[in-house]
């Protein structure tokens, strides 16, 4: 070859080793980009699952508050319902115990006046056998009864 021929072709000879250099770091680059874009499905199908999973705990969650609402609800039916029976009951009880201050009230009215007239029996010649001791037990059945009620 003559040396006029010789520079064309190591020009192309050196073009040659340029494409192929070229061509190995395209290669190189689509393997990389595959590689990443497996790596991003991969990520891709995680997300999707944390978010299905996450979607469910929504759901699981949604539900129970749901029931604590309802228990909630129930409950504060059942206080209410104990605050109105026990405003009842103290009623009851207030009433109750007026009734036992006023029949003990009247049972000293009742002593009193059986002192007084067990007193006047004795000076006129009445004995322990008299009313007065009957009295003091009718008022504390009268007493007793207040209570039960």
């Amino acid at each position: 070859m003559s040396k006029d021929g010789k520079k064309p072709l190591a020009k192309l000879q050196a073009r040659v080793r340029e494409l192929e250099i070229e061509l190995e770091n395209e290669s190189r680059r689509g393997r990389d980009a595959v590689a990443e874009n497996k790596k991003l499905v991969k990520q891709q199908q995680d997300i999707r699952l944390q978010a299905e999973e996450d979607h469910r705990l929504v759901i699981d969650l949604s539900d129970q508050v749901n029931a604590l609402q309802a228990r909630l609800v129930s409950t504060k039916r059942q206080l209410e319902e104990s605050e109105e029976v026990l405003g009842i009951t103290m009623s009851k009880y207030r009433k109750t115990q007026q009734q036992l201050e006023e029949a003990e009230r009247r049972a000293d009215r009742m002593e009193k006046s059986s002192s007084v007239t067990h007193v006047r029996h004795s000076t006129t010649g009445a004995g322990p056998g008299s009313r007065g001791g009957q009295r003091a037990v009718s008022v504390s059945r009268e007493t007793t009864r207040t209570v039960r009620v």
